[in-house]
């Protein structure tokens, strides 16, 4: 239960320090996210990206934290039931 090294460089490039919440909008976050990520792996994604907002070394700006909260909220904002 593993993530692809293709979806651990985007979802590492979303969070990279240098340019987190400079060069992308949320809207072209969502977009690139849908796109390079099926909803089959959501699950996956999903667990990675906790474990990321569990270890805060790894996470050192606020940035970064709002946008792993938003691409959790764009994986299921279709969803019949909230989360």
């Amino acid at each position: 239960m593993s993530l692809s090294s293709k979806d651990i460089n985007l979802i590492l490039s979303f969070l990279n320090e240098e340019k987190c919440g400079s060069s992308l909008t949320f809207e072209q976050i969502s977009v690139q996210f849908q796109h390079n990520i099926s909803k089959s792996d959501y699950l996956r994604v999903g667990n990675a990206l906790v474990l990321l907002l569990q270890n805060r070394d790894l996470l050192p700006t606020p940035q970064q934290r709002l946008i792993i909260l938003f691409l959790f909220n764009d994986m299921y904002k279709n969803e019949q039931q909230s989360i």
